[in-house]
């Protein structure tokens, strides 16, 4: 009998310890999700390769400027985790814009979504760090 009794118990322990295991690892993961960070750093670093690329424009080949593609994607995932509407359209329209330069149009096109994220980025960086107490 206690026999049974030591591996009733190393059992039950066992399964508290995977439990355990099972339930800090996805209160670590959520934790440490920041997506709104994460899209952040990918706007700024997406919007300063653009604004290199527009200093550059005029002593590049006509071949590097054909092929350059930027990847409009960023601004619309960054939409998703954007903090109020008008940042998200402003998002999702300066997608629009890369996706018409992507296409063939011309380089004001990418000027006017560079100086549309400008505008985004500079909202974000208005934000306060922490959210507000409810």
């Amino acid at each position: 009998m206690t026999n049974n009794l030591k591996r009733d118990v190393t059992a039950l322990v066992l399964i508290v310890i995977v439990l355990g295991i099972v339930f800090s690892a996805n209160w670590v993961n959520a934790t440490v999700k920041v997506g709104p960070v994460k899209s952040y750093m990918n706007i700024v670093d997406s919007t300063e390769r653009l604004g290199t690329f527009l200093d550059n424009y005029t002593s590049l080949s006509p071949l590097q400027v054909i092929t350059t593609d930027f990847n409009p994607q960023i601004y619309t995932d960054a939409a998703a985790d954007a903090p109020d509407y008008g940042t998200a359209n402003d998002l999702r329209y300066a997608a629009e814009l890369i996706t018409k330069f992507n296409d063939g149009a011309g380089v004001k096109t990418l000027q006017e979504a560079y100086d549309v994220l400008i505008q985004v980025i500079a909202h974000f960086r208005e934000l306060p760090l922490t959210p507000p107490d409810l």
